[in-house]
């Protein structure tokens, strides 16, 4: 606890982000600008001089009212909960999205990197949700685009596939080292429409801040450990 100027013990500093938390209001936007911008435990530690396990705690927290956040303010987050959920339940159109991305390997490469240890099932899925709105935050899709119906489950994948996704040729294709015409411009898997999309995907120019800013502004508004809604 902190000390008055007379040496009594004063009251917790306050935290309109986190109710009763020990964390001071700085150290806490510390700690959520180090989720935000993909920070691991083991570099954030030493930066903070926060404990290990106050940082990892305090991320598993996070990541699972984030992914109530993009379901109470579903065009925050690039629009995540627009696309994913249909009053307040998951869509097909999310469903598949989620698929996509678990199974992807750069889902288990970013699991094994930034959460080794995860608890439960619960924790999974927060993680995942995490993961796609990411990739929702990188990219600067359209009004039209966040329509949650059948018919855009494809485009949105290849959005998403096109930003984050690890693949060779696309990459070559976006950098402008494949020429369209490539006899094996449909190798791995990619079709042309694919290309296409990959081509034309609009990038959001921060990322990361946008995570940063949606998610701060959202716990103004609904702070961890407040009481439950009856």
């Amino acid at each position: 606890m902190p000390k008055t100027k007379n040496g009594a013990r004063g009251c917790a500093p306050k935290n309109r982000y986190c109710i009763g938390a020990k964390l001071s209001e700085h150290k806490f936007l510390r700690l959520l600008r180090g989720l935000a911008d993909n920070m691991p435990v083991h570099e954030l530690e030493p930066r903070t001089h926060i404990s290990g396990k106050t940082i990892r705690s305090t991320y598993r927290a996070l990541r699972a009212e984030l992914a109530s956040a993009v379901r109470a303010e579903p065009e925050r987050f690039g629009g995540t909960g627009t696309v994913l959920f249909a009053d307040g339940q998951l869509t097909e159109c999310g469903r598949e999205i989620l698929r996509r991305v678990y199974r992807s390997r750069e889902f288990r490469l970013y699991r094994k990197h930034h959460a080794p240890r995860l608890k439960d099932e619960f924790d999974e899925r927060n993680l995942l949700v995490n993961k796609a709105v990411r990739m929702f935050c990188v990219v600067a899709l359209p009004p039209a685009g966040l329509e949650a119906d059948a018919s855009n489950v494809i485009n949105t994948l290849q959005l998403l596939e096109a930003i984050d996704f690890d693949l060779p040729l696309l990459r070559r294709f976006v950098e402008g080292r494949l020429p369209v015409d490539q006899p094996d411009g449909t190798a791995n898997g990619c079709s042309n429409e694919f290309l296409d999309a990959a081509r034309d995907v609009p990038r959001h120019h921060y990322p990361e801040r946008r995570l940063y800013e949606d998610f701060r502004r959202y716990l103004l508004k609904n702070p961890l450990g407040r009481d439950p809604e009856p």
